[in-house]
């Protein structure tokens, strides 16, 4: 009777993991194929866009109360979804990326608590204060503006980049479920 007893547990334990293992974005687990994980999220608003030569699917519509993101759901070798990346609109000075950035980071806090990582410096404090210094920075690389939100079932990273000419406020949703997979097939390759 004990023996069962402990099975039974262990068995109600490991299914509540099951439930618990996956990040959510917009209250949606990141798993399963893309394509169904799409599906929901328009469920949910969002708009299908076009999928990419290597499989990343694209979507747009509001987030965070913000109108015109862009979302792109990436899928490990195995075809499963882990990482949903926000990109948000384009910013044309360094005080409106900044702005949006402590906003979208604030939201992020009351939610999951202080982040882990806060990485926002340039390398002079002269730059954070000039718009084109700070603009360029960004556009060369050559500053880090980031959070990370470490939590059991995956990571939530909010930085300042450039990409597709146009300085964004991107966030980034990583399972931790669907990473291992993809870090388990390249263990198995190496």
């Amino acid at each position: 009777m004990k023996h069962k007893s402990i099975i039974l547990l262990a068995l109600l334990l490991a299914t509540s993991t099951l439930w618990a293992q996956h990040l959510t974005f917009k209250g949606v687990p990141i798993t399963g194929a893309p394509k169904a994980l799409s599906d929901q999220l328009q469920k949910k608003g969002l708009h299908a866009g076009i999928t990419a030569s290597d499989g990343t699917l694209f979507l747009s519509g509001t987030f965070a109360t913000i109108d015109d993101c862009d979302i792109a759901i990436h899928s490990n070798e195995q075809g499963q979804s882990y990482l949903v990346v926000v990109f948000f609109p384009g910013q044309k000075t360094w005080g409106e990326l900044r702005q949006r950035y402590q906003d979208i980071k604030s939201l992020l806090t009351q939610k999951y608590g202080m982040p882990g990582i806060v990485l926002e410096h340039f390398d002079s404090d002269i730059v954070e204060k000039s718009n084109y210094l700070a603009l360029n920075a960004i556009e060369k690389n050559e500053t880090t503006y980031g959070s990370a939100w470490q939590l059991d079932n995956g990571t939530i990273e909010l930085a300042i980049i450039y990409a597709a000419r146009e300085h964004h406020v991107v966030l980034r949703y990583t399972d931790s479920a669907g990473q291992q997979q993809t870090i388990q097939q390249a263990l198995e390759d190496l």
